[in-house]
């Protein structure tokens, strides 16, 4: 019985944290970060509107029935702010103009 419920976390865990849907939710991220080099705001509101999008872009996508599933979904969601200001300081190696604030 243990062995059944435990292979149903199991697989349902592997349904929502596939290396599809990570990957969607990295590339998503990437595109915001990009997007918003070309707003005329400063770094920390640009900062707030791609975490803020990519946090909608997972509670839409990245989804379960299960309660245990929703739990690792919500730190997931509580980690998008580290995850996207290392995948910002990795894009301004290689995207002109990132880090230029607009005025």
């Amino acid at each position: 019985m243990a062995a059944r419920i435990f292979n149903l976390i199991k697989k349902s865990f592997e349904k929502s944290f596939s290396k599809v849907n990570m990957k969607l939710v990295l590339d998503f991220m990437k595109t915001k970060i990009i997007e918003q080099a070309k707003e005329e705001l400063h770094g920390s509101e640009k900062k707030e509107k791609v975490d803020k999008a990519v946090i909608d872009f997972v509670l839409k996508n990245v989804k379960s029935g299960n309660p245990i599933i929703n739990a690792f979904i919500g730190i997931l969601i509580d980690y998008i702010p580290s995850v996207s200001q290392c995948v910002y300081e990795y894009l301004k190696k290689y995207v002109d103009g990132l880090t230029e604030v607009q005025n």
